[in-house]
């Protein structure tokens, strides 16, 4: 939906197009992380269950956003509160904050593509969907889906 409402917002109207913020932190309530996508303009995840710290492993291994350098000093200064394996109240916004930038920063991929090649990038986002998608923008979905052949196929053969 972003990436449909950023590229073609002003077509239908839209001055002004945000988004909402609340998908990285549910995604942090449900112990999974963000991960950008290859392409950047959009994201995988990872989640752990409980007793699992896969997810807790990634960002201190792995991750370079600001959010994990923080949780690398805070795991050398304070390792009692971010113990691993505990998903207690540290890692929930830990997990949110880390969230937030991966999403934040597709946001601003998004937009970028969208300046620069807004059909090229609504091709790769939307996939299949794509001219189902501007059909229904410009108002041009067929009204009637074909469903089957007028005749039989044994029609004629006698």
């Amino acid at each position: 939906a972003i990436p449909t409402i950023i590229a073609l917002g002003q077509r239908t109207g839209l001055e002004f197009v945000s988004c909402d913020a609340t998908s990285p932190y549910t995604q942090a309530m449900n112990r999974a992380i963000l991960l950008d996508a290859k392409d950047g303009l959009g994201y995988t995840e990872i989640e752990e269950k409980k007793g699992e710290i896969v997810a807790q492993e990634y960002l201190i291994e792995r991750c370079g956003c600001i959010s994990c350098d923080h949780l690398r000093k805070d795991l050398i200064d304070h390792p009692e509160v971010c113990a691993l394996g505990d998903y207690g109240e540290y890692w929930l916004y830990r997990f949110m904050f880390h969230n937030h930038i991966v999403y934040l920063e597709m946001v601003r991929n998004i937009e970028k593509a969208a300046r620069e090649a807004p059909d090229a990038m609504l091709r790769t986002v939307l996939g299949t969907d794509y001219g189902a998608t501007l059909r229904g923008l410009d108002g041009t979905e067929p009204s009637q889906v074909a469903t089957g052949m007028p005749r039989s196929l044994l029609e004629g053969l006698d």
